[in-house]
């Protein structure tokens, strides 16, 4: 070999581990987990607090970016997602002794990914339960563990019997490329909205509703670069689509002067249905928020001239408003903003069942 050839070569190796190297590096720092152990253990109920089932998974180092999920608002599975683990000795189903829990199952989704998946005898989303980790105990000779505290079926104290049976339209104002308002710390109006709607769903559904959502992550309902005509109109058809008895609007609101607050709903005259939806969110939300009554008010807002069914728009409060913010910010102050969106709608309902409408 000639010394020119030599020297091209040995450029040549060193610009390819340079182009690898990176590669290597960023390869090696990702950690790789795998499952150790499973136990479980019924805590009894006492005169403070139910019966809990807590399950512990334990893992050969630690991990943080697991991800709880369903895999439908109707599922009875609750998964957990573990990347970059593998499956270790867990392989086979295991039954549970428990009444919250019947099963857990392990399975190894691609070569990265593990999931537990835990069967409960009612739909995921009507259990309550909380997630956390606990760090590695040499002493007790106990693993890094992901601890599931499984803590009973949700209980929602509200009357909202008038829902049965009727179809429902939630759409969660904004998302996606469009946080909405923003409050004077940085709350985002698409989450808050997000949230409550997704506590009105489950409110809804457990007592014997079909909701519709327009949304079901942070995204854009028509899709990206859409201009705001497409954005609204792609919310409005839901409800020509799906035929349901009421379209909802979840919004909050928001203000140059951050004095202003209060709770107000939006309605478009086009039925006398309308506003009667708007009048009983209305009181509903003031009774469950306890914020100044802005009123029940029309409005030429495109969902709802566009609704093909009885239609609303709720503005929470505002997050220009800084306790206000503080407030819709609160899972606390969302649960009762939900629980007084269902309330409303299932007075509604009762009214409309009682003047013998032929609409609903």
């Amino acid at each position: 070999m000639k010394k020119g050839d030599f020297l091209k070569y040995k450029w040549m190796i060193v610009l390819c581990l340079c182009l690898l190297l990176p590669q290597i590096v960023f390869a090696a720092s990702i950690k790789s987990h795998r499952f150790e152990s499973f136990q479980y253990e019924v805590i009894a109920a006492n005169n403070n607090s139910p019966q809990i089932l807590r399950i512990e998974i334990g893992l050969n180092s630690e991990i943080d970016d697991y991800e709880v999920k369903t895999k439908s608002s109707y599922a009875t599975d609750l998964i957990i997602e573990f990347p970059n683990t593998k499956l270790g000795r867990l392989k086979k189903p295991l039954a549970i002794q428990s009444d919250l829990v019947k099963i857990a199952k392990f399975n190894q989704e691609n070569k990265d990914t593990a999931t537990v998946s835990l069967t409960l005898p009612v739909k995921a989303d009507n259990i309550n339960y909380k997630i956390y980790t606990l760090p590695k105990d040499r002493k007790a000779r106990k693993p890094f563990r992901v601890v599931i505290d499984i803590l009973g079926e949700k209980s929602y104290n509200f009357n909202v019997n008038g829902v049965a049976g009727k179809s429902i339209i939630i759409d969660p104002g904004h998302g996606g490329s469009d946080s909405g308002a923003v409050g004077v710390t940085g709350v985002k109006e698409k989450d808050v909205n997000f949230a409550v709607a997704l506590k009105v769903r489950d409110i809804l559904t457990h007592a014997g509703a079909e909701v519709i959502m327009t949304r079901l992550n942070d995204r854009d309902v028509y899709g990206p670069n859409a201009t705001d005509k497409q954005e609204l109109d792609a919310r409005a058809d839901f409800s020509r689509r799906y035929h349901a008895d009421a379209f909802l609007s979840i919004h909050s609101n928001s203000f140059v002067n951050s004095k202003a607050n209060g709770t107000e709903t939006y309605y478009y005259n086009k039925t006398i249905y309308d506003k009667i939806l708007a009048e009983n969110l209305q009181r509903s939300l003031i009774d469950s928020g306890q914020r100044m009554d802005r009123g029940a008010l029309t409005a030429n807002f495109y969902v709802l001239k566009n609704s093909t069914v009885p239609a609303a728009l709720v503005e929470l409060g505002f997050l220009s408003n800084p306790d206000e913010e503080e407030l819709l910010n609160s899972d606390d102050f969302q649960t009762k903003l939900a629980g007084g969106i269902s309330v409303g709608l299932s007075k509604f309902f009762y009214e409309m069942s009682g003047k013998g409408s032929n609409y609903l």
